[in-house]
């Protein structure tokens, strides 16, 4: 006597988070949401600079290709330099088809750690073919106070 076996097939059921996991939309957000996260740990690196140092001044050389002056602001304190700004996505063509996007648009923010302490009052700032020069006056340093020791 051979008993029979009822062989069911699973249905496989996609979820909205296995869908959502296939979809390259949510894989481009997934990925945005982690870089946010990097960004908010070690600074967005927009824009590169070179950050230098004289006997009586900073430096900071920012490239800003395409940004119009007017569309920065900067922000000094005596111990950092505030870099804000935007960018603005040029208009697209009608039936313009994108394969790739690599460029970011939108506002960005780089807060700038000073190797000394400056003059706030005493900057400078020039932009000239998408290169941001701020030169940073530094504070004269105090020389150290002696203190001699009273006997009793």
């Amino acid at each position: 006597m051979k008993q029979s076996k009822k062989i069911t097939k699973k249905k496989k059921v996609t979820t909205k988070t296995q869908l959502a996991k296939n979809n390259p939309k949510t894989k481009t957000k997934s990925i945005k949401k982690r870089q946010g996260f990097f960004r908010s740990l070690f600074g967005s690196g927009f824009p590169k600079i070179d950050l230098s140092e004289t006997a009586s001044n900073v430096k900071i050389v920012a490239n800003l290709p395409g940004i119009d002056p007017k569309d920065i602001e900067i922000n000094i304190d005596e111990s950092f330099v505030r870099v804000r700004g935007v960018t603005h996505r040029e208009q697209q063509e009608k039936g313009e088809k994108f394969f790739h996007f690599e460029r970011e648009y939108g506002e960005f923010v780089r807060d700038i750690p000073l190797p000394a302490k400056i003059d706030a009052r005493k900057v400078s700032a020039n932009s000239k073919h998408g290169v941001l020069t701020i030169t940073l006056r530094k504070i004269e340093a105090e020389t150290p106070r002696k203190l001699t020791i009273k006997k009793k």
